[in-house]
């Protein structure tokens, strides 16, 4: 390999992280909560958030029932919604039918990976309607 493309790789590598820490927010809510104001964005153009909170011995990664709350606010499109819940259970996270919430457990390890699943699959479902 290039010995100056792989210079350049790194560079642009290190550019685009730069970015995207720049373009996330983080507040923390509790002693052991986070909201998280991602860079991504729905298909109303708006920032997907998600929630993060520590638990004993792993996290708990979900989205506080915004993404579904966006697209059906009254909760009266089944289609809307069974089609949802299929995403969702297919990309192994949680749903809990009485809060509209999305969610899955993640260790230290897998924190980031899971939050980065849990945003693009909100995308994904932002499109449904």
């Amino acid at each position: 390999m290039n010995q100056n493309f792989a210079n350049e790789s790194q560079q642009l590598k290190k550019a685009i992280g730069s970015w995207v820490q720049d373009q996330t927010q983080i507040c923390q809510i509790a002693d052991n909560a986070w909201e998280i104001v991602t860079f991504v964005q729905d298909a109303m153009g708006e920032s997907i958030y998600c929630f993060v909170e520590q638990k004993d011995n792993y996290f708990r990664v979900g989205d506080d029932g915004r993404t579904l709350f966006k697209i059906d606010p009254s909760a009266s499109d089944q289609n809307l919604l069974d089609s949802a819940e299929e995403l969702i259970l297919a990309d192994g996270f949680e749903y809990d039918a009485n809060t509209g919430e999305i969610w899955a457990q993640a260790d230290e390890e897998s924190l980031v990976t899971v939050i980065m699943e849990l945003v693009q699959l909100a995308a994904a479902i932002s499109y449904l309607s």
